[in-house]
Parts: structure tokens; sequence; C-alpha cells
């Protein structure tokens, strides 16, 4: 707004149109008045809106385009600010069998949300806690003494072909001490407690004898 030009009109002026004393002295007080509340207005400070009439002492409100929205609800009326959207579906992301990757903003605000199921296709693999596949379970065995090995099919079987599979039927089970049975294991075995008296009831026995392996051996 360019600076208003006002000039005092003289009181000879005024008496022209005014034919009261009074009335000319008024209006000499109210060009005064008039003047001071131009200069008062000009040059105060206040806040307006970008496309507000321009007075030369504003200061211009201007939302950031994509951060704040501004809604005008006109003269004498609020003035609203918000938040402007970012795009992205308000609500809660993730669970438990689900894996989120989070993409923020230099303003700290969420603009997108990646959801991936929390599976080993989507976890990255640790350099000590290795995933398990069968091709690390079958490499991380191997022959033995004896024994073959297919690392292909995880098939473990015994090498009939090794010189260790003979024949031990000529092993022998002895049957020790107070046992009977025994033989070579070309057969069946059967090992059992020698009998070593009459068994039965025996009521009110003066003494009796017992082995070294707790065996009674003679009632009297």
């Amino acid at each position: 707004m360019d600076a208003m030009k006002t000039r005092q009109l003289p009181r000879s002026d005024i008496g022209a149109f005014i034919g009261s004393p009074r009335g000319v002295r008024a209006f000499e007080d109210l060009q005064g008045d008039t003047a001071q509340i131009y200069k008062a207005v000009n040059e105060t400070s206040f806040l307006t809106i970008e496309d507000s009439p321009s007075t030369g002492s504003e200061r211009k409100f201007t939302p950031v385009a994509g951060d704040l929205v501004g809604e005008d609800g006109g003269a004498n009326t609020t003035y609203s600010l918000s938040l402007a959207e970012v795009g992205i579906t308000a609500g809660g992301y993730g669970d438990e069998a689900s894996t989120i990757k989070v993409t923020v903003d230099a303003k700290g605000r969420v603009t997108n949300v990646d959801v991936f199921d929390l599976n080993t296709d989507n976890v990255t693999e640790g350099l000590t806690n290795l995933f398990y596949t069968n091709a690390r379970a079958r490499a991380a065995l191997s022959d033995g003494v004896g024994i073959d090995y297919d690392a292909d099919t995880g098939e473990i079987s015994l090498d009939t072909d090794d010189d260790r599979n003979v024949d031990h039927s000529s092993v022998s089970i002895i049957a020790g001490a107070g046992l009977t049975g025994g033989g070579t294991i070309e057969e069946s075995r059967t090992i059992d407690l020698e009998a070593i008296g009459a068994p039965g009831t025996y009521a009110n026995p003066t003494s009796i004898t017992i082995d070294q392996y707790g065996r009674v051996t003679a009632i009297a």
C-alpha cells in the first residue's frame, strides 16, 4: 500500500462548508486524529496470509508446500493450519509374522512402509548362526570307519566291503562262578543262576549260611 498523502484544511476552508465555530473546531480535531490513526496502522507489524493486500508493514504467512496446509475461513474468522499428508495410509504395520522397512524424510515423517513376511527369504543371514539347509547338513557329515555316506542324498550305510566285518562266531560267552550256560555266539545262549539248594519255605530256622553273592546256601 502506497503512503497516503494527507493535507489538513485551514480553518477558512472548513468554515466555507461548516457554519458553526464549534463544528469547525471539531473538524480540525478529526483531521488530526485521522492522520494519527493512519500512521499507527501503517507502521504496526501484523501477520497476513500471502494473498492479502499489502500495507508495507505486514509479515506474510505462507504454509510451506508439502509440509503444511492452510485454510482461510475469511475475514474475522479462523485461519486453520494443519500438517500436509505424505501419501501413506494411517494405521499399524507389522506383526509377529512379518517385519517392516520404514522410510523417513528430513522432517522425521514416515513416508513409506514396506512389509515383509518374517521368513528366511526376507531376513539376512548372520555370520555365526547360519540358516539350515539340506545341503549344509549333508556337507557337515562324512564317511567313517565301516560307514559309507552319500553327500548328495544324505544316505548313510554300512560298508560291507570293509575288512572289519569279520566272522565272530568263534567268540564265546563264559558263565562265571554261580552261573550256568555260556558257549560260542554262533547260536543263542542262556545264562542262569546255578541251583545250590532245595527251594521252599522254612519256618523258624536256627541258622542260615549265605555266600559272597548273597545267596542262601544252607538252612538249619
